[in-house]
């Protein structure tokens, strides 16, 4: 039995992220289970297709069919067990957009206020409010030092870019 990371390395493929590798290897180990190699054919294509494709996400499955493809083209190059690759004929499943979502004033405020409740999390509330009130993405707002702070014009620089520092009001 090959460990999840061997197994995906001799295949090519990129480990996905938050450590989740050995998932996709297991996940098809427990739809497989039982079945000689030499058996696997379009039915259980069709079936894993089936069951898998109703309870994942869309990049998940796609994910997920791209490891089966590529462990029954080695089956079917490497180990000569089976003729042909019968997961070449899934479909990719279209990724579509996460869709933004922009809080009302009320909301905004709300989600501040919770997180200057909560302790484990209450300093997360002057960074989110950063974010917010200046339009800058969190690698960008990382970058804010002190020394580009004017507390009196309620203004900061924001330095770098194409065309150099800039001043920027804050909130």
């Amino acid at each position: 039995r090959l460990g999840a990371g061997l197994a995906l390395r001799q295949l090519a493929l990129r480990p996905p992220p938050g450590g989740r590798a050995g998932g996709f290897v297991r996940v098809l180990s427990r739809f497989l289970k039982g079945t000689a190699g030499r058996s696997i054919g379009p039915t259980q294509s069709e079936k894993w297709k089936v069951n898998r494709g109703s309870v994942v996400s869309a990049r998940s499955f796609n994910y997920e069919r791209e490891v089966l493809r590529r462990l029954l083209e080695y089956a079917r190059t490497k180990l000569c067990i089976i003729l042909e690759n019968p997961a070449l004929e899934i479909k990719k499943r279209k990724v579509g957009k996460a869709e933004v979502v922009i809080p009302t004033k009320d909301q905004f405020r709300l989600l501040v206020e919770t997180l200057r409740a909560e302790p484990r999390v209450k300093e997360a509330a002057d960074f989110v409010e950063l974010l917010a009130y200046s339009g800058r993405r969190p690698g960008e707002a990382t970058q804010v030092r002190w020394r580009e702070v004017n507390l009196q014009a309620d203004t900061f620089l924001a330095p770098g870019g194409e065309r150099g520092e800039r001043k920027q009001e804050v909130g």
